[in-house]
């Protein structure tokens, strides 16, 4: 009875002590803040951009919903640093106070740099702070908003071909409605920067994220929004540098309006609307994937590959080791005895390649060689592969070349990348090919299928491959590759 007693006792001390009593009338609110403070026996530092005035009469309440209905409807935000202490502020202020605010996480990039998403960053300008060219950006806040532009920023740092659609869906209230109307002269939907600065400026306190999606695409993408029997659907369609957005509204599944906007690849369109009673904006940005790594733009950029090769035809082992320098690689061959290639390869445009391999046979005193051209198409998570070259060999005999054309070959296939960034697995692709190769005398085709996983650990891929022919010839083939 009496451990009931004293706990009572405690939490009525409690009450008592940390609770407070306001009634302020049109009084500055850094005054209001310092008397609260005063009042509860706590310390709270205010940021000097704190202004303006607060009418506010409540009993018994604590320094922390004191501060929320002080605050309420403003743009600065508090933050209990340690017991009896707060710090009071804006989010986006220049000043010490933001650091105790935002919690910043620095997001490391690892193939592009800020100079690659600087127009979708901007539109997290509250949360999002980046330096331009730098391959960091800070991020602030531990909401859903913050977790939700950390895994957006991961995802756009990512190699590749195509386009990414991010979108955000923001409800807001009547008024900054209406002063967005105000900003674009009622000119809907909305391409001007003005908009986005209004929500940036009021955006905590102002606006509730809604919906946020992140799609990749190669040139066309879809999404919809709903509340109550309202819809409002997003057709977007992609053509080179350019980008349309099909709007239409829906009421009880009837269109009630249809409208249509176009911007620039990399630009923002901004749109807002009234539907099942609220106040929404949306903005949507097109951006196109990054095909160059980050280390690409830099001045150093090395990759060495080695590894074994195994061919169950003939029982044979063979080593290689390869370097890449500028989007060049050279790799040598060589199964431990007089069995050796040479095989060189550069990028001619963004997606197509030169190669040129030089190999000799067993038994036979030519050397041969190859020359061809291989491009890629990619549709995301698919990818067709062709490859067109010519065979030819040469002899040596009295210090004299011999020349000889040995043929053609064609292979095409088709690439599904069915697992891509899975914990440790970079990815995991799975294809089949057809090789036709002509001699100059009979035409040979070759049906392959293969399975290739590539896992990134400490900072290097390890490649695994399995594959074979139509009469179960297998070929595996594992290899380290190191990037500098």
């Amino acid at each position: 009875m009496k451990k009931v007693i004293i706990i009572i006792s405690l939490f009525l001390i409690s009450v008592a002590v940390f609770s407070v009593d306001i009634d302020f009338y049109n009084v500055s609110l850094k005054e209001a803040i310092e008397t609260l403070a005063g009042d509860a026996g706590v310390n709270i530092i205010v940021g000097p951009e704190v202004k303006g005035t607060v009418n506010l009469s409540v009993r018994s309440l604590s320094v922390e919903s004191a501060l929320d209905l002080m605050l309420y409807n403003t743009i600065y935000d508090y933050e209990k640093v340690e017991e009896g202490i707060y710090v009071v502020g804006a989010l986006d202020s220049s000043s010490n106070i933001a650091i105790f605010l935002n919690k910043p996480e620095v997001i490391k990039l690892k193939y592009i740099t800020t100079d690659n998403i600087k127009n979708v960053l901007d539109i997290y300008s509250e949360r999002a702070k980046y330096i331009e060219g730098t391959d960091f950006v800070v991020i602030y806040g531990e909401d859903f908003l913050s977790a939700k532009i950390k895994e957006n920023i991961k995802k756009l740092d990512q190699l590749g071909k195509g386009y990414i659609l991010l979108y955000n869906i923001y409800e807001v209230s009547e008024s900054s409605y209406v002063a967005i109307q105000n900003l674009n002269n009622y000119d809907f939907p909305i391409k001007f920067s003005n908009s986005i600065k209004f929500i940036n400026k009021n955006f905590t306190r102002l606006t509730t994220l809604r919906q946020t999606g992140f799609i990749e695409t190669v040139n066309y993408a879809s999404f919809s929004f709903t509340n109550s029997y309202n819809s409002i659907n997003f057709d977007i369609s992609i053509d080179g540098s350019n980008y349309e957005i099909n709007t239409e509204l829906k009421e009880n599944d009837n269109v009630i309006q249809n409208l249509k906007a176009s911007a620039n690849v990399g630009d923002k369109i901004f749109s807002a609307f009234f539907i099942g009673g609220k106040y929404y904006l949306i903005n949507t940005i097109v951006e196109e994937k990054n095909e160059a790594s980050l280390m690409n733009q830099q001045d150093v950029f090395m990759k060495v590959n080695a590894g074994l090769n195994y061919a169950s035809s003939g029982n044979k082992f063979s080593y290689f080791f390869g370097s890449e320098i500028n989007q060049s690689y050279v790799e040598f061959e060589s199964d431990f005895s007089k069995i050796f290639s040479v095989f060189y390869k550069s990028n001619i445009l963004s997606d197509m390649t030169g190669n040129l391999k030089v190999y000799n046979k067993v038994n036979d005193s030519k050397i041969y060689g190859y020359l061809s051209v291989s491009e890629s198409e990619n549709f995301d998570p698919f990818a067709m592969k062709g490859e067109f070259g010519i065979i030819s060999s040469f002899t040596l005999l009295n210090s004299q070349i011999n020349p000889y054309f040995n043929g053609f070959f064609y292979k095409s296939g088709l690439n599904w990348n069915f697992v891509k960034n899975y914990d440790f697995i970079k990815s995991i692709d799975f294809g089949g090919m057809v090789d036709i190769s002509y001699d100059l005398s009979n035409f040979f085709i070759k049906p392959e299928v293969y399975i290739n996983i590539n896992a990134e650990i400490m900072k290097s891929n390890f490649i695994f491959e399995l594959k074979t022919d139509n009469y179960f010839n297998v070929n595996l083939k594992s290899y380290i590759n190191i990037q500098f």
